[in-house]
């Protein structure tokens, strides 16, 4: 007589986690502050996020849904996903800057006086004041605004604003009458 035993052995592996993907980013663009939201796949083992390889703080809120925050010292560049399994990232996030007004000139003259303004973080401005007054303007460069002296003011700041924040001149213009 023969006897057949036959053995199954199953060895169970622990189920590895999807690599986080990236399906959608809102907003595309923002300053430092402003709440992102990212829509995908495999966020619940989301380890870090980095935008332009700056570390952001994040808040898992399902396994498609995550929130981050633009971190101080980001800078326009991926924004990247990072899991145990693998990454995932938006090629182009924008960080939009707060403007600076390091100087203008010239310093004095009357309404309609075209003003050369420099700074840094110009290409995104929406609004010049002097003073109280609106402005009209033109963006020369990322570092340049060509601004016209407005009526209804005294001496007074030239100030601008952009998405990223405001930013005024030390300096006083003077108005020639």
């Amino acid at each position: 007589m023969v006897l057949a035993v036959a053995s199954l052995v199953v060895v169970a592996s622990p189920a590895r986690a999807a690599a986080p993907q990236i399906f959608n980013v809102d907003p595309r663009e923002g300053p430092v502050g402003t709440t992102v939201t990212i829509d995908g796949s495999g966020l619940d083992g989301v380890t870090a996020v980095l935008f332009d390889g700056v570390a952001a703080p994040f808040t898992i809120e399902s396994p498609t849904l995550l929130t981050t925050e633009v971190p101080s010292g980001a800078t326009a560049g991926p924004l990247t996903v990072r899991g145990p399994d693998g990454e995932d990232a938006f090629p182009e996030f924008l960080v939009i800057e707060r403007p600076r007004v390091d100087g203008f000139t010239p310093h004095q003259g009357s309404v309609g006086t075209v003003v050369r303004v420099h700074g840094d973080h110009l290409g995104f401005v929406t609004r010049v004041w002097f003073g109280q007054e609106l402005a009209t303007f033109s963006r020369v460069s990322y570092t340049r605004l060509k601004v016209k002296v407005p009526g209804g003011f005294r001496d007074a700041r030239i100030r601008v604003r952009s998405r990223g924040g405001t930013a005024r001149s030390d300096r006083t213009f003077h108005v020639q009458r």
